[in-house]
């Protein structure tokens, strides 16, 4: 057998082997129903179980955005029941943060 060619095969293996951390988005308004932020939310948690990192996306609009604070008090609400409902909590990498007509936040699972 080749020895280059044993190589590249390996190396393959090896490729499609590893897991990739992917950034994926969860997108929500403020008045969001209770049954759909418990879905929203659990969709996040099985990200967070993948090993993924999970941005949260608040997207206010109109009036909402006079009350921009009361939206991050909201979405730190948010993730402190990401962090009481995933078994090894969660840290945050980017705390939420008001970026024109949405607040973003970025998580991933405390693995420490």
């Amino acid at each position: 057998m080749d020895y280059g060619k044993f190589k590249y095969e390996q190396s393959k293996k090896q490729s499609n082997n590893s897991n990739k951390v992917e950034l994926k988005t969860i997108q929500f308004r403020p008045n969001t129903g209770d049954h759909d932020m418990d879905t929203k939310l659990g969709h996040a948690e099985r990200f967070l179980d993948d090993g993924n990192k999970v941005k949260l996306v608040i997207r206010i609009r109109g009036r909402e955005r006079a009350y921009t604070e009361r939206w991050v008090d909201f979405m730190n609400d948010v993730i402190e029941r990401l962090d009481e409902e995933h078994e090894d909590g969660v840290r945050v990498l980017n705390h939420p943060r008001s970026e024109g007509r949405q607040i973003t936040a970025i998580i991933e699972a405390d693995n420490s």
